[in-house]
Formats: C-alpha cells, sequence, structure tokens
C-alpha cells in the first residue's frame, strides 16, 4: 500500500510543457513540493510552477504566494517555459 491516500493531480497543460523543454535537451524532474518541476538546462537548475487551474483552493493560494516570495516562475505554456529557463528570449 502506498503512503499517499489519492494520487497526485498534475496540470493539463503539463505533458506538452515537459515535451518542449525536453526537445531543447532540458533535463525534467517532476515534483510536487514546492513546485511541479525542477529543470536542469546548460548546467543550471530551475524550478518552475506550471500555472494551469483558474481557480485555486486556500492551501494552493499560499502555496503560490510562496512561490512568488521565492521568484520560482509560472508558466501557462512552452514558450514561457522556454524563457525561464533561457532557452527562447
Amino acid at each position: 500500500m502506498s503512503i499517499y491516500r489519492r494520487a497526485q493531480r498534475r496540470d493539463e497543460n503539463e505533458p506538452e510543457i515537459v515535451a518542449a523543454l525536453e526537445r531543447v535537451g532540458a533535463e525534467v524532474e517532476r515534483m510536487s513540493q514546492p513546485c511541479d518541476l525542477l529543470v536542469w538546462f546548460r548546467r543550471d537548475h530551475f524550478p518552475i510552477e506550471i500555472d494551469g487551474v483558474k481557480k485555486y483552493r486556500k492551501r494552493s493560494q499560499k502555496q503560490l504566494e510562496t512561490l512568488e516570495r521565492m521568484g520560482i516562475p509560472r508558466v501557462k505554456n512552452p514558450e514561457e517555459a522556454l524563457r525561464a529557463i533561457g532557452a527562447m528570449s
């Protein structure tokens, strides 16, 4: 039996974002805390939050505020993700 009581829900736009990052040679690790992805690209790492939900629960809103304070970018599409890691200007 897993220690998790329910499966982690992933954002609908995550697969296309991950695919775009991998196409430019980035290595991507999916996470759940403190953000959705940890990306290694050109000898550096980039934490990224995927913004795929329009309305956030109270707990999620607190997490988003923490991510903002930490300077972790929130991306909605592959282009924003590529800009966040410096693969696209």
